[in-house]
């Protein structure tokens, strides 16, 4: 079973995503901007530059969710939050399709198109920040987004900084995208312990990041000092976790293969 959806202003490409739906088509063109364990190309089709992802497939626990509809794919989240970030006034690439490939109500495969965006990844920036660095007025600006994300009753859980895209917008400033849609929640009271906890993902050299906080505390009315070191300690926590979540897999990944 095959189930589209499409934004009504790109029907003219359904031929097109169709085709995607038959074994190999996507692996066949294309460029590969990302490829882990989900796939992301850029095609070139009818003069339309578009985005599709291919979502990995799903662990055994996820499949049987979804199988049973009890929750919705991530492709068909990814379309329904981009349209509603949008409607919120908050920047992502505009939604084009979502498509579901079931085999007997089995979820297989899933793809979620948007439009093509050349914005640029924020990560170079605040990888190479400093107090100093002629980009500070960028992470100003960032940390407005975020605020205005906050503001708005979205909680991204996903919010790393690799999912975060600018652009100057020739009046001497910058605008923002957020993408990687498909964890979100809408309509949430953000408590400030909350802010903070959904800030520490956004995995950015401290530097960068503490500055970050310092703006945001500013724009929020928070006392700076208490907002950063609130910050450093709910990341330290984090990246701790992580780290022995990670090495407790890697664990269990060498007894399986023994």
């Amino acid at each position: 079973m095959i189930r589209i959806k499409i934004n009504s202003k790109y029907n003219y490409l359904e031929p097109f995503l169709r085709q995607l739906t038959l074994d190999g088509k996507f692996d066949e063109g294309g460029e590969v901007l990302y490829d882990k364990r989900n796939t992301v190309k850029l095609f070139e089709v009818n003069g339309a530059r578009i985005v599709i992802k291919h979502f990995g497939a799903p662990t055994i626990f996820n499949l049987l969710i979804y199988s049973l509809f009890i929750r919705k794919s991530k492709a068909e989240r990814a379309f329904q939050h981009a349209a509603r970030l949008r409607q919120l006034d908050i920047n992502t690439p505009e939604e084009i399709a979502f498509i579901e490939i079931r085999k007997q109500s089995i979820l297989k495969e899933c793809y979620f198109v948007s439009a093509y965006s050349d914005y640029h990844p924020v990560r170079p920036v605040t990888d190479t920040f400093t107090l100093e660095s002629e980009t500070q007025p960028i992470l100003d600006l960032l940390a407005g987004f975020l605020y205005k994300i906050h503001q708005a009753g979205i909680h991204h859980k996903d919010l790393h900084i690799g999912n975060i895209l600018y652009k100057e917008n020739g009046s001497g400033g910058y605008d923002f995208q957020i993408i990687d849609t498909n964890r979100m929640k809408f309509g949430v009271y953000m408590t400030k312990q909350q802010r903070m906890t959904n800030l520490q993902r956004l995995s950015c050299p401290t530097v960068a990041y503490l500055y970050i906080l310092e703006q945001y505390a500013r724009i929020a009315h928070i006392d700076p000092e208490y907002l950063q070191l609130k910050g450093a300690y709910t990341r330290l926590t984090y990246e701790l976790r992580r780290y022995y979540r990670h090495k407790l897999k890697n664990r269990i990944r060498k007894m399986l293969h023994k």
